[in-house]
């Protein structure tokens, strides 16, 4: 590609607009084919005369003779419907791509390669800017982030400080928004792009699953107020609402106000979903109780809880007595934050005030009599792995989301603290075999699987894949080694007897971070590494066979004691239970008048007192030292993931279960 626009720069004698992805022109300047350019570089590439250096390049990239033809073919034959420039001409209609250079385009639609440089960014426009002359120059002054995050930091109501300036965007525009003047020396806001695009280069709707317990979600171009829509796992009805992907951001284009408004405006930036809406490629050994997938064309989703209500409007400026109409479409948000101590209702014409009276005064006209609800949302189509356990193991409880009376149970929370711990152990591992920065790879959210199991799911950061998650499903053997062998360095440390003694669950020697902060309430190393063994180890049962010689188990009877005496200490002080252990190594508290149920510590993976024989156990030889019939119906257990984190939540959950 880059010999073919080369040549017709050349021969043109033209210098084309292009940016770190190469010196292609325009996206609008292919699809109108300005200047003969798609002719010419289809002719180029078809030229017989062209072949040695097609043939050069493939070489280069591989030594396979049959995949070298296969390469040179794909560029070369242009009747074909998937070589290179059908491949280009579906991408540049594809409207949730906003890039206007070409090059770019085609780098974020997975044409060419997007050499690690940020294609996805979305700028917030928000001031006029002026020459020494007080003239108003053409390019508005913006700032920027990656898609994903700038659907909260640049939502409407959300405030950034620029120039010690604070600058509140109201709503969503055209891409590439710049200043110009007409004809009859009116001056006009516009875009450089396609006057029609939308202002939502993607709109679809998300259809999410009401069942608590299955996290299925579905996107698709259906009405959202269709009836009758159900989860195909589960069968429960699914709940819909509007996702937009705007083209870009845009305040009031005023210079801002000095100071913060007092309204409260709280942005939640969620974690990522995943949709399984793509076939997989699926590995399962049989000697090892895993499945494990890999999407390449993995579809993966960053959602705003924030519902914003708007419509189209119709926009213009007064700058010192001067008219500037906007020609770009704008969609903004009610109610209309500004930098004032209240909002601006959007049920009528509204005009925006500046601080100062030189600067611009903003009037917004709806259009359209309904105000429409949507969500913001970021997509990537990138390489997904999942990873589950392939079966139920008896006695262990694998479901991160099991439901009592249609909430999440508090029992399973730390298998909930399982899987998402054993995602970022394989983020970890990943990062150190590749030498890459661990954010090269994304956590998403943890999935419900058939069976009442769980998923870990992970995915390349970049759009389109990397091939890093990849390299851990090719490789799996030797990743399961890494980790829990200490074949790699950082897990030899975290396994080691030192770390066994000052740590319990976690630390920023093992797995904390600064960039992991909101999931530190979950992460536990010992649950983590005893998920993956679950997977990894058909004979492993997590300690529920008696057997505690593996890392992670080590010291887990002692923990478990301390924390229950902590929870006597703190809660029962002026009517104290009585602290024992069993011979397998399980504390209880008991009450020594028999009018309080007995308490008994178990791990997070254990299932319960009838399902897992050394609860049962236990129980049972508790009940021969008390002389009380103790059983499965007259106990209580409580996890040591709750007993850490949740000691007053555990007292409630005591009280509540005493009473029944």
């Amino acid at each position: 590609m880059y010999y073919a626009f080369k040549s017709y720069s050349d021969e043109s004698n033209v210098r084309l607009d292009g940016n770190t992805h190469g010196e292609f022109g325009t996206r609008q300047g292919w699809i109108d084919n300005v200047g003969a350019i798609k002719d010419y570089v289809q002719s180029w590439l078809c030229n017989t005369t062209n072949l040695d250096k097609l043939y050069h390049i493939a070489t280069l990239l591989t030594n396979d003779k049959n995949l070298v033809s296969k390469l040179v073919q794909y560029v070369s034959d242009i009747t074909n419907k998937n070589c290179l420039i059908m491949q280009m001409d579906r991408t540049v209609t594809d409207q949730s791509i906003v890039a206007d250079m070409l090059a770019e385009c085609l780098a974020e639609g997975g044409v060419l390669p997007m050499y690690g440089m940020p294609t996805r960014d979305r700028l917030l426009y928000h001031s006029l800017q002026y020459t020494e002359g007080n003239v108003v120059k053409e390019e508005i002054a913006s700032v920027s982030r990656p898609i994903d995050q700038a659907i909260t930091v640049f939502a409407p109501g959300a405030s950034i400080t620029k120039d010690k300036h604070i600058l509140t965007s109201i709503g969503f525009s055209q891409s590439s928004t710049v200043y110009g003047i007409g004809i009859n020396g009116q001056g006009y806001i516009k875009t450089k792009g396609n006057a029609n695009a939308p202002i939502f280069p993607l709109r679809m709707t998300l259809w999410e699953c009401s069942n608590p317990s299955c996290k299925c979600i579905v996107t698709d171009n259906r009405n959202p107020n269709t009836q009758g829509v159900v989860c195909d796992y589960c069968m429960s009805p699914m709940t819909s609402k509007t996702i937009c992907t705007p083209a870009s951001f845009i305040t009031s284009l005023s210079k801002g106000f000095d100071q913060k408004d007092d309204s409260e405006i709280i942005v939640k930036r969620n974690g990522i979903c995943m949709e399984n809406s793509e076939r997989p490629i699926v590995k399962v050994f049989d000697d090892m109780n895993v499945s494990l997938s890999l999407f390449r064309n993995g579809k993966t989703w960053r959602i705003s809880d924030k519902e914003i209500e708007g419509r189209e409007c119709s926009v213009s400026y007064n700058l010192n007595g001067t008219r500037i109409r906007s020609l770009a479409k704008q969609w903004i948000a009610n109610p209309i934050y500004n930098g004032t101590d209240s909002p601006n209702i959007l049920n009528g014409n509204v005009t925006l005030l500046p601080p100062d009276d030189k600067d611009v005064k903003t009037y917004i006209t709806p259009l359209g009599n309904r105000l429409e609800t949507i969500h913001l949302a970021a997509q990537k189509i990138t390489n997904v792995i999942t990873l589950s356990p392939a079966n139920r193991v008896e006695g262990l409880i694998l479901e991160p989301f099991h439901c009592v009376n249609n909430r999440l149970d508090f029992r399973t929370q730390g298998v909930r603290a399982a899987y998402y711990t054993l995602s970022f152990l394989i983020q970890r591992a990943i990062a150190s075999k590749l030498d890459i920065d661990p954010t090269e790879i994304d956590v998403v959210e943890v999935l419900s699987k058939t069976g009442n199991l769980g998923e870990v799911c992970l995915a390349d950061e970049k759009i389109n894949g990397s091939g890093f998650v990849a390299d851990f499903c090719l490789n799996f053997l030797d990743y399961r080694d890494r980790i829990l062998n200490g074949m790699d360095l950082y897990f030899k440390q975290m396994l080691s007897d030192e770390h066994i003694k000052e740590c319990d669950s976690s630390c920023y020697k093992c797995l904390k971070s600064y960039k992991n902060m909101p999931y530190h309430g979950l992460l536990d190393w010992r649950l983590g590494i005893a998920l993956f063994r679950v997977m990894c180890d058909n004979n492993y049962k997590a300690g529920a066979d008696g057997k505690f010689n593996t890392p992670e188990l080590k010291g887990w009877s002692e923990l478990a004691e301390t924390l229950l005496k902590s929870l006597n200490e703190g809660f029962y002080s002026t009517n104290p239970y009585q602290i024992a252990k069993t011979n397998n190594g399980i504390p209880y508290m008991y009450d020594t008048e028999g009018k309080r149920k007995p308490v008994f510590a178990s791990h997070p993976l254990w299932e319960g007192v009838a399902e897992t024989q050394i609860l049962a156990d236990a129980v049972f030889e508790a009940s021969l030292i008390c002389n009380a019939k103790w059983d499965s119906s007259n106990v209580i257990t409580i996890d040591t993931f709750n007993l850490l984190r949740r000691i007053s939540n555990c007292y409630e959950y005591i009280q509540i279960q005493q009473n029944i």
